[in-house]
Order: C-alpha cells, then sequence, then structure tokens
C-alpha cells in the first residue's frame, strides 16, 4: 500500500484514490448442486450432514434435517420456503 501511495503522489499529486470495499464472494460446498438455491450458510450445514443433492433433501425427514449440527428452525423454514412451497 505504501507504494501505491507513492505513485498515486507521483501521478495525482493532491488526489487520493480510496477503493470501494470489495466483498468476497460467498463460498460454495463444492460438488453440491444446492449452491445458490439455497443460503451458503445452508448449503454448508445439509452438506455436513451428507446433503449435496436435491434427491436426497427430499429423501430426508424434517427430524432428520434437523438433526444435523448447524441446522436449526430457521433454516429449515428457509429449505422448506425453496423446496417445499406447495406442500404447505
Amino acid at each position: 500500500m505504501l507504494r501505491f501511495r507513492q505513485i498515486e503522489a507521483v501521478f495525482f499529486p493532491g488526489e487520493s484514490f480510496t477503493p470501494p470495499k470489495i466483498h468476497s464472494p460467498p463460498r460454495h460446498v463444492k460438488g453440491s448442486s444446492l449452491n445458490g438455491a439455497l443460503s451458503p450458510a445452508v448449503v454448508r450445514a445439509l452438506a455436513r450432514g451428507g446433503i449435496t443433492t436435491a434427491d436426497q433433501l427430499f429423501a430426508t425427514g424434517r427430524k432428520e434435517l434437523l438433526s444435523i449440527e448447524g441446522l436449526g428452525p430457521t433454516k429449515l423454514r428457509e429449505i422448506e420456503s425453496v423446496f417445499f412451497l406447495d406442500q404447505h
């Protein structure tokens, strides 16, 4: 950063550039087809439970999903709102 400021002072005397904050892209679970459909936190929790596809998700019951570490009622509601809309 020091070198950048030195170059900046030579080419743009009296001016300063502050880049906008760049947000890193959300981390995805490699090999999961659920990336993008659900939030990264939910996809990671499902992957911890061995669920990486929609078919595996449909085959898993509510109680089994809630037994996965890091997957509580809030994340379950997100899953239900995305995958089980017509069943409410």
